[in-house]
């Protein structure tokens, strides 16, 4: 179905998000506050 297909690619893209995220937060203070 779409709605689980979109999911899906909601939470693959909110994964890979995070992980760049922890990246730049790695060698630069986090800019948001509040974080998952």
């Amino acid at each position: 179905t779409v709605i689980l297909t979109t999911t899906l690619l909601g939470l693959a893209f909110t994964q890979v998000l995070l992980a760049i995220e922890r990246r730049f937060t790695s060698w630069k203070p986090p800019a948001t506050g509040g974080g998952e």
